[in-house]
């Protein structure tokens, strides 16, 4: 296995932890003098809005309170510069219709284009130091922070109370302060934010619904429901069309002590006539005689879709006491060299939108727009609750991060009556997010749906109409035959839809690198537009609907829906389409 902590410079003194710092060695200022200083100086808060609420099903354990022997794991989210450009740039790179179209940029590029002045990480370096901290990691994208410590120092460093709670439901425990943190303000000025110390996570959701039939494969029995010979009859994928580009990269992400069975792996390839294919890389923790349902499903079908693109799992499966997944994934990814960084990445991974602070979500959204620019597609599973729907029954609930601008978020579809309608999953989670604006690639299409279907929409109450609408494209999202521990189990949700539409992105990227062109990177502007230009690269799905609870929900219609987007994909109509750019 690979190790998470190896994107992170390695452990080192003051001075030589940044290499390119050139000339601060001879630094004036002695961390004996910076403490005294530091000391005195009125201490701010980085993150004033930020939520401490402890969620009801959280309960603090008052007698296991967290001391020296509790060890602790932050991320420090330096500020960056040139954001606004940064943008402009994901906007001009990704846009089909702009010169700037698939121009990428390395991660040198981007560092010199974002990343804090050489001094400012200093400063903060110093200050850890200074607190008697030494077990620091400077992000190769030199923006990120990472600190270990214990309960003890960590309350002194932030100025903070640190609890152990119990979630009621699953025991899972964590540590968190409840009251907000604050730094000295001669260092607050280079900081954005401090990971690890709020929130609290939903530790009760499963990222899967799985059916109650588990059903034993028989030696020669092929599996019964949706499976990839299914999958490519369906959205018009080539029998026999593999991966042959040296070039070419694919990920699964695995979170919350998800991990895949390379035996399960073969034997489903062998049940499903797909090439003998094993898993190039697994990053970070995996134990394969405990396969996740998550893990297996979304190792399985994304290298049923592109068979033979090698295939990395990058698994951040540790419940770290108190860090959140996202972050430091993304940041795993953006630290990787260019020509060594999966192009397709799929993740079956979110949590309601309300939950996530916004300061934290922005950044990582930055994170998502740093891949975008280096030629990366990023896919999240739309979510397995409709529209979500608040405890009152009177909003809709979005999902994190599948309502990013930056991503592609994937709903969900099922067969209907008739085996050959395809009809939007109720499951399927789509609607309008309560954080973003709707993103200009998108803006046309959301109008439409709006103005000519106003009579069959939700109360305005429940949405928000002005804000970034999701899915964006569907796959399958139910009775999807997925084999763990030898036995064929059918599940559904559509963290079954985005690994399996992502080898799809992957078998297309492999026709580019062939073709000495480069990868599709963020998908969404071309999605739109060719839905627009070229509608037949999509099956338009126009029934349907994802009601959820006392929420009324949306209804599939032609064109684009918050239940399916822009509908699946037509394979060999978006490969024409793709390659004639």
């Amino acid at each position: 296995s690979f190790d998470p902590s190896a994107t992170y410079s390695s452990r080192c003194t003051l001075y030589r932890t940044l290499g390119r710092m050139r000339g601060f060695i001879c630094v004036l200022l002695s961390l004996a003098a910076l403490n005294a200083v530091l000391v005195a100086a009125k201490r701010v808060h980085p993150q004033p809005k930020v939520s401490i609420n402890v969620p009801t099903s959280w309960t603090r354990l008052a007698d296991q309170e967290p001391d020296h022997t509790t060890k602790l794991s932050f991320v420090i989210a330096l500020k960056q510069r040139n954001l606004q450009e940064l943008e402009s740039r994901f906007s001009r790179i990704s846009n089909p219709m702009h010169p700037d179209y698939r121009m990428y940029m390395t991660t040198g590029q981007i560092a010199d284009l974002i990343a804090p002045a050489e001094e400012n990480i200093l400063r903060v370096l110093m200050w850890l130091q200074s607190n008697n901290i030494i077990d620091y990691e400077v992000a190769r994208t030199r923006d990120l922070i990472r600190f270990k410590t214990d309960a003890l120092k960590a309350e002194q460093l932030l100025n903070v109370d640190f609890q152990r709670f119990k979630n009621i439901y699953t025991g899972a425990t964590t540590v968190r302060a409840v009251d907000r943190y604050s730094v000295p303000e001669d260092v607050a000025e280079y900081i954005e934010l401090i990971s690890g110390v709020h929130g609290f996570r939903r530790a009760d959701i499963k990222p899967v619904r799985t059916a109650d039939k588990i059903s034993k494969p028989k030696a020669d029995a092929p599996l019964a429901g949706v499976n990839p010979a299914v999958i490519r009859k369906t959205f018009n994928v080539p029998d026999g069309l593999q991966g042959k580009s040296s070039s070419n990269l694919q990920a699964i992400a695995s979170f919350l002590q998800q991990y895949v069975s390379p035996q399960d792996l073969a034997l489903f390839q062998k049940k499903n006539s797909l090439p003998s294919q094993r898993i190039a890389k697994i990053v970070g923790p995996n134990d394969a005689s405990n396969p996740g349902m998550e893990a297996q499903l979304d190792i399985e079908y994304i290298t049923a879709l592109a068979p033979l693109v090698p295939t990395w799992v990058v698994s951040f499966g540790d419940l770290h006491e108190n860090q959140e997944p996202f972050l430091e994934w993304a940041q795993f990814l953006n630290s990787q060299p260019d020509g060594q960084v999966p192009l397709v990445n799929s993740v079956s991974y979110g949590d309601d939108e309300d939950t996530i602070d916004y300061d934290w979500a922005s950044r990582v959204d930055v994170e998502f727009q740093k891949l975008g620019v280096r030629g990366i597609s990023v896919l999240f599973a739309s979510g397995d609750s409709g529209v979500g729907c608040n405890k009152a029954g009177n909003r809709h609930v979005p999902t994190w991060p599948a309502s990013s601008r930056y991503i592609t978020a994937v709903g969900g579809i099922t067969t209907g009556f008739s085996s050959k309608e395809l009809v939007g999953d109720t499951i399927s989670s789509g609607g309008f997010s309560n954080f973003w604006p709707v993103p200009e690639w998108q803006q046309a299409a959301v109008n439409n749906y709006l103005s000519l279907n106003a009579s069959l929409l939700p109360p305005r109450k429940f949405f928000n109409a002005s804000s970034r609408a999701t899915p964006d494209v569907a796959a399958f999202s139910e009775d999807v035959d997925v084999i763990i521990n030898s036995s064929t189990v059918p599940i559904g949700g559509t963290s079954c839809a985005c690994p399996m539409f992502a080898g799809m992105i992957s078998l297309i990227n492999d026709g580019l690198l062939q073709a000495n062109k480069k990868p599709l990177g963020f998908l969404n502007p071309l999605f739109y537009q060719l839905a627009t230009s070229k509608p037949s690269v999509f099956i338009d799905i126009v029934h349907g609907s994802n009601t959820h609870g006392k929420c009324p929900g949306f209804k599939a219609l032609p064109g684009w829906d918050p239940v399916t987007g822009n509908g699946a994909l037509n394979f060999q109509n978006f490969q024409a389409a793709v390659m004639s750019m």
